[in-house]
């Protein structure tokens, strides 16, 4: 600007008027004007595409079906279980970064684009909102729930809070509406009518709702679609001329709904472009609104023009790769169906349609979880029996306690070896005392259990008694417990355990099921905690704490997995279960994406065996710290607390442990359940060494103890 006014006035400089306000306001005409020149607007592209609105400044996305424009002329008489590929697919969802301030600004600065652009015309929007009252109706979406709890100091002083979108499957932006405290339902119907009015050609727009079960030739996905979706045709009837829980997936997931296709319909596709609109938040937070509309409107026709450029290119890799994969696909479903046998005609005829009952969704795909046997209901059921074990005079339920008491021994200790082995790696030696005080608490529980185990199993004396015997002392958290799965075939029939070998096994399948479904649990919640930490923490101590949350989750998650790592083994040495990948029960692997073949994390314990393609560049190995569902509807992005409350029901970790953990690559695998090192040693406090004196040690299984 001074080199201007200096070509204006060399002698006289501080005469010349500052061009500046006037120059910022001739770029904007000048934006403008370059809108309309790319949109054809300029060249008269209305008489061209009398099915678009007039005046419309939108880029399309040339992928997306647009009936008598780039269809089939027969597109209607498509066999339904092919529609999906006549289909418009379309996305909603809110970012909070794009936001204006409250401030004094000019009334009179409105968007040039005057509503023919994503925006909708503001003068109209906000009478539309003056007309929607603030509903009071309470939410049973747990999702919804964290989300009005969220902090609203965020909000403060901020007149627009962010933006919905709409974008197609090809993450188009197709419409945009402002965002006053939050999602509202009114917000999001707003852009979805803006989007829709593009393609309802000129004049008047009339409107009709219609939701069928088989109606899929407009697919439309929301993130809390669960409760929006509850009244819809009502608002949309009224304003424009319930639930989120695991169950929600099978009524809107996209994954249980046919015909149509691999669209991720949890809005991750809305997901990709708001890295880009987070670094244009920060520039149109303090302008006025009409500027700010207008700048938004070009950076959606940019995004959309490098999408438009790159698409044929990406469409073409995408066709070569399904082609590819078809077969793979095919062998991996043919292998399934014939695992299933006689089941798949059973299938065939079942209904797929979700239905609600009561306060829960009934589903062909979703999993009875009140089928699946748990360590609990085994217990309660044998509890319930008087009447004595095959075998011997003890009753059924005095063989129930005496199992339940050995599995969470086991677990005690294998939560006792892993503060071990984090003690030793980083050198925590504070920690001594603790240890040593979980090392007593552990040896005082072992002792009446070996009371009740000479009274069932009594032939077992000789093997205890020489565990007790070395020297030095074996440490109680590598103490051998003898229960049937630690013994052999030959061993059990010769001490006569078969029948109790047996019963363990039922034990260890509610074991098993019970560590996945703990497993599933941590899994989600580390997805959505790292998902927070992300989007939402910035500073120090806040993102150090999240990190230690994570850790946290991580360590419970990895507990679980080695809980399940136990249960398999043993169900092997007491042949109840057969070794391998196509075992009911599976050793837990890394999971790939859509382009793999899913993992059995969520189908484990069904009996389907795999296929033997394995996804080319994916070994098994231990879990890795990234790996999540298998589905894409648990990928939620939120701040999710009450999974971060789920995670105390898991297994606890000692607090004074809560370090940072070592690196996955750098943890040996198996190490919680393979041989231990040599005690550890502290400074100051060293462990107790386990004293045979006064013990009620076994002699030998001829004598009385």
């Amino acid at each position: 600007m001074g080199a201007l006014r200096l070509l204006t006035d060399n002698a006289f400089t501080a005469n010349v008027p500052d061009p500046y306000a006037n120059f910022l306001r001739l770029i904007r005409v000048w934006d403008y004007l370059t809108l309309l020149k790319r949109s054809g607007q300029m060249h008269g592209i209305d008489l061209l595409l009398p099915h678009r609105p007039e005046g419309n400044l939108v880029l399309y996305c040339p992928a997306c079906p647009e009936p008598g424009f780039n269809t089939d002329p027969s597109w209607s008489e498509t066999p339904e279980s092919l529609r999906h590929l006549n289909q418009r697919q379309q996305t909603l969802d809110g970012n909070f970064q794009c936001n204006q301030y409250s401030k004094n600004s000019d009334p009179d600065d409105v968007s040039l684009c005057k509503g023919r652009g994503q925006f909708p015309l503001d003068s109209e929007y906000k009478e539309y909102l003056a007309s929607i009252p603030v509903s009071t109706e309470k939410s049973t979406c747990n999702y919804l729930k964290v989300v009005n709890k969220q902090d609203k100091k965020k909000f403060k002083n901020m007149a627009i809070t962010g933006t919905v979108n709409v974008q197609c499957s090809h993450v188009f932006i197709l419409s945009c509406a402002d965002l006053q405290l939050g999602e509202r339902f009114a917000n999001s119907d707003q852009a979805s009518a803006t989007s829709i009015r593009q393609h309802t050609g000129r004049g008047p727009m009339t409107f009709k709702f219609r939701m069928e079960v088989d109606d899929v030739d407009e697919m439309r996905t929301y993130d809390i679609a669960c409760e929006y979706t509850a009244h819809l045709e009502e608002r949309f009837a009224k304003e424009l001329p319930g639930w989120n829980q695991d169950s929600c997936m099978y009524l809107f997931g996209t994954s249980y709904i046919s015909c149509i296709g691999h669209f991720h319909g949890d809005s991750e596709t809305a997901e990709k472009y708001w890295p880009e609109a987070d670094q244009l938040g920060p520039h149109v937070r303090q302008m006025n609104n009409g500027h700010r509309q207008d700048t938004m409107i070009d950076h959606h026709n940019d995004w959309n023009y490098k999408k438009l450029v790159n698409l044929g290119e990406t469409l073409a890799a995408e066709l070569a790769l399904g082609k590819r994969k078809f077969l793979e696909k095919l062998n991996y479903f043919r292998g399934l169906s014939a695992a299933a046998g006689d089941l798949v005609d059973k299938w065939k005829v079942a209904d797929r349609t979700a239905r609600k009952m009561g306060k829960d969704v009934s589903s062909v795909y979703k999993h009875n979880i009140s089928k699946v046997p748990s360590q609990v209901a085994i217990y309660q059921h044998m509890l319930a029996q008087d009447e004595q074990f095959e075998g011997s005079m003890v009753p059924r339920n005095k063989v129930a306690r005496f199992l339940n008491e050995a599995l969470m021994i086991q677990e005690d200790q294998r939560k006792l070896i892993r503060a071990l082995d984090e003690a030793r790696e980083q050198g925590l030696q504070s920690l001594g005392s603790e240890i040593v005080k979980r090392q007593e608490k552990l040896d005082a529980r072992l002792v009446p259990w070996r009371r009740e185990q000479r009274e069932i199993m009594p032939k077992i004396g000789d093997r205890v008694a020489s565990q007790s015997a070395t020297s030095p002392p074996c440490p109680v958290e590598n103490e051998k417990l003898f229960i049937p799965s630690d013994l052999t075939a030959a061993e059990r029939r010769e001490l006569g355990l078969t029948s109790l070998g047996v019963e363990e096994a039922r034990w260890r399948e509610g074991q098993a099921f019970d560590a996945l479904r703990g497993v599933r649990t941590v899994v989600k919640a580390i997805r959505a905690l790292r998902d927070r930490k992300e989007k939402n923490e910035r500073q120090q101590k806040q993102n150090s704490r999240a990190g230690d949350h994570i850790s946290d989750a991580v360590r419970r998650r990895d507990f679980r997995m080695a809980t399940y790592g136990a249960a398999r083994q043993a169900m092997i040495s007491l042949d109840s279960l057969s070794e391998g990948p196509d075992s009911a029960f599976p050793p837990l692997s890394v999971l790939g994406d859509s382009r793999f073949t899913d993992g059995r994390l969520f189908t484990v314990g069904s009996g389907a065996a795999q296929s033997s393609i394995q996804p080319t560049g994916v070994s098994p190995a231990a879990p890795s710290t990234d790996a999540g569902p298998s589905t894409q509807m648990s990928k939620r992005k939120s701040a999710d607390v009450a999974l971060e409350a789920q995670l105390d029901e898991s297994i606890s970790h000692p607090k004074a442990l809560k370090k940072r953990p070592k690196k996955a690559e750098e943890r040996k695998e198996g190490k919680w359940m393979n041989g231990r090192k040599s005690p550890i040693v502290f400074s100051g406090s060293a462990p107790k060494q386990r004293s045979n004196v006064g013990k009620n040690t076994w002699k030998c299984a001829s004598q009385s103890f």
